[in-house]
């Protein structure tokens, strides 16, 4: 498995995507407006809607990015044309493919932040995947003191102090990253769970309390998506192989 993104050439479409792959997909969303029109051609007229609401214009182009580098995506696997895909929305808004368009059932999430955007992709497995940009001047024990389980504030306060951001970082994208992966969202409480984020070994579940969740199918991967930010992805089985790839924004052009 490897964790490095490396960019994919244009010539090895179709993209294709075996049974126990999972594609990790990177961005960047620090575009031209060039770039920004030519997606903003095959989102749909909600997404371009929703595109319209937000307030300041960099967000707006994030969001256009976002969506047209999804559809450039999933086309690409699927054989289809970016603007003709059409999405569906659970309870607590993870996206899915409408069944009719989705001939081999892949499953997908996104996360983004600061100017990088993070796309997992699989086969019939449900996964979940979060990125987080680092604030350096941000406290963040208070925060988790409030969403955490005493376990995970226990292993970041036994850390050296400047260990203690990157740890609690590192174990809000485990857990954002399975949440989302659930399809239950932050909703559900962040600390209705524990993970075991700080020891020499692959992050793993502790326990699920008040949970009806079988957390023991799910593995959980740290990603490297570059200085300055972290990132975990969720899997609902554990006999996968990784694949970190970086997207070319002139593969839409």
């Amino acid at each position: 498995m490897s964790d490095a993104f490396e960019a994919l050439d244009i010539s090895d479409y179709p993209l294709i995507l075996d049974n126990k792959e999972v594609h990790v997909w990177r961005a960047s969303l620090a575009q031209s407006d060039d770039i920004v029109a030519q997606y903003e051609y095959v989102i749909s007229e909600h997404e371009k809607e929703k595109a319209s609401q937000f307030k300041f214009i960099k967000h707006r182009n994030q969001y256009i990015i976002t969506r047209g580098v999804l559809r450039h995506i999933l086309a690409g696997y699927l054989d289809a044309k970016p603007a003709a895909l059409e999405f569906q929305y659970g309870e607590h808004g993870k996206p899915f493919l409408n069944d009719h368009q989705n001939s081999i059932n892949i499953k997908f999430n996104l996360s983004h932040s600061g100017e990088l955007v993070l796309f997992a992709m699989s086969i019939d497995c449900e996964l979940g995947i979060d990125v987080e940009f680092i604030p350096t001047e941000r406290s963040v024990n208070d925060i988790a003191e409030r969403f955490f389980t005493p376990n995970e504030v226990n292993q970041i306060n036994e850390l050296p102090e400047e260990k203690q951001r990157e740890a609690f970082f590192d174990c809000w994208t485990l857990k954002e990253a399975y949440l989302k992966g659930a399809g239950s969202g932050l909703s559900s409480g962040l600390s209705r769970f524990s993970v075991d984020f700080t020891s020499n070994n692959s992050p793993c579940f502790l326990n699920m309390e008040d949970c009806t969740d079988e957390p023991t199918q799910w593995s959980l991967r740290r990603l490297n998506p570059g200085q300055g930010y972290i990132a975990s992805l969720a899997v609902a089985q554990h006999d996968w192989r990784l694949e970190c790839r970086q997207w070319d924004h002139a593969h839409c052009l």
